[in-house]
């Protein structure tokens, strides 16, 4: 899996604001890999309106006229956020909301040139999501600060130009993404109250590769607003999180190497990161070996995962490459590790 983000919604007290005011146009042409950073690289606009009017400049009469505030509808390359699902038949609607109550759900909506599968240049038909969030106030979006992830299925993704997704539940208890409504609450939580602006932007993946090269970008800008006091949301939050984790399980080994198992747990603890590993799996039935110009083999890769305790009833699966270099003689140096995902599972459920 590749590295892995959001904005704006209410949940027990908090008020859900989205800006009319969308991001100028942003440089495309990210690979699309990585869950954890923004695809596209390029600089964004302001979303500020241009001209007299717009820059509340004096108009020809001399007297100063106030910037138009109108709300404009996004075009292609836009998103937009709402309380009601809104069928994929964009462009969006006249009057529509910007503001949410208390308990009110908030879907999002993007649309794309061309139908999902083809957007994700996907082999399978099916598509992945990456939803990436950024500070609204960073000049650059490289790297996002979260990234949330689904997959459209192929029936879906292959006739299907638009994607409407329940991006925050009018009841929590009953989300329909608890794992990505816990990420991103946790995410918003950690933001503190007050209101914060967020930049955000959809990269179609093909989920076999884990790479795109998508353009146009769907993206736009919103702005959440935490309630002073963070408690009941927080309590919340943690519940979706309870929920989702004790469904985690580790995925299903491509092959059993007892040898190579436990040189994967030295390479998490070696990386030096604290936690004690429990237990590793092999994603992939055999290596993939690199060569250089001459055909020699400078190293191989696999991929795996390790799971780990805290030592405070806590456990989390990493996620990542395996790396070994070539040493001569059809021997490899010890393997390391360069993770590129990791999610929580329950400390009962890693042997599962």
């Amino acid at each position: 899996m590749s590295q892995r983000s959001a904005f704006f919604f209410a949940a027990l007290g908090a008020l859900l604001i989205a800006s009319p005011a969308y991001a100028g146009k942003k440089g495309g042409g990210g690979d699309g890999s990585g869950k954890h950073e923004g695809k596209g690289g390029g600089k964004k606009g302001k979303g500020k309106g241009q001209g007299k009017e717009a820059a509340g400049e004096e108009s020809e009469s001399g007297e100063e006229e106030e910037a138009d505030t109108t709300p404009k509808k996004p075009t292609v390359n836009g998103m937009y956020i709402s309380p009601t699902a809104v069928a994929a038949g964009l462009p969006v609607p006249d009057g529509i909301s910007t503001s949410w109550a208390v308990g009110t759900p908030v879907y999002l909506s993007a649309v794309f040139p061309q139908t999902l599968d083809v957007m994700a240049q996907s082999s399978t038909g099916a598509a992945v999501v990456h939803l990436n969030v950024y500070d609204a106030n960073e000049e650059y979006h490289n790297t996002a600060d979260l990234t949330l992830e689904w997959t459209v299925d192929a029936a879906t993704a292959g006739k299907s130009k638009a994607i409407v997704y329940e991006l925050w539940p009018a009841d929590l208890a009953k989300a329909g993404d608890p794992k990505n409504t816990a990420k991103l609450g946790e995410w918003l939580i950690a933001r503190g109250s007050g209101s914060h602006d967020y930049y955000v932007d959809i990269v179609m993946v093909d989920p076999t590769e884990g790479t795109c090269s998508q353009n146009p970008i769907p993206f736009g800008t919103f702005t959440f607003t935490a309630p002073s006091d963070m408690t009941a949301f927080t309590k919340a939050v943690a519940t979706v999180k309870s929920a989702y984790i004790a469904t985690e399980r580790m995925d299903k080994a491509a092959k059993t190497d007892s040898t190579l198992q436990s040189q994967m747990m030295k390479a998490y603890t070696e990386s030096g990161w604290p936690e004690k590993p429990l237990r590793a799996v092999i994603l992939d039935k055999d290596w993939d070996y690199y060569h250089d110009n001459w055909g020699n083999i400078t190293s191989r890769r696999i991929h795996g995962e390790v799971a780990v305790d805290d030592g405070a009833g806590n456990c989390r699966v990493f996620i990542g490459v395996f790396d070994e270099e070539a040493a001569g003689g059809g021997k490899y140096t010890l393997p390391v590790m360069q993770t590129t995902d990791d999610f929580d599972i329950a400390c009962a459920n890693v042997m599962k």
